[in-house]
């Protein structure tokens, strides 16, 4: 997927369907996955780049949160519509391309519709 609209729109209509449970539980995961990618025994990677990725996913990791409390009654959550876009938005705070952001949402994407 290369632009935001696509991403934008292939989420809102997994979220409007009876597969929203397992693509949020599916990013979920992704999510944690990709964190593990910013241990230092994972590897190379500058502190900088390191705490920009960390803060990325970590922001990504609170829309999704306010989605899940929200999908259980607590709290206000995001429009399908608009999840994706706040997604990614929170994510470029921290890495201007929001690149392990971007995969975590290709991945499980990929898995919902597997499923």
């Amino acid at each position: 997927m290369s632009n935001d609209s696509t991403y934008v729109d292939a989420v809102a209509d997994v979220l409007a369907s009876h597969r929203r449970r397992a693509f949020l539980a599916f990013l979920t995961q992704e999510l944690s996955i990709a964190g593990r990618e910013n241990y230092p025994q994972a590897g190379e990677m500058d502190q900088d780049a390191r705490v920009a990725r960390f803060a990325s996913l970590n922001e990504a990791g609170h829309v999704l949160g306010a989605q899940l409390a929200s999908d259980a009654g607590h709290g206000t959550g995001y429009p399908d519509t608009a999840f994706a876009e706040a997604f990614l938005e929170k994510a470029r705070m921290y890495e201007s391309d929001a690149t392990a952001v971007r995969v975590c949402l290709t991945r499980a994407l990929e898995r919902t519709s597997a499923d």
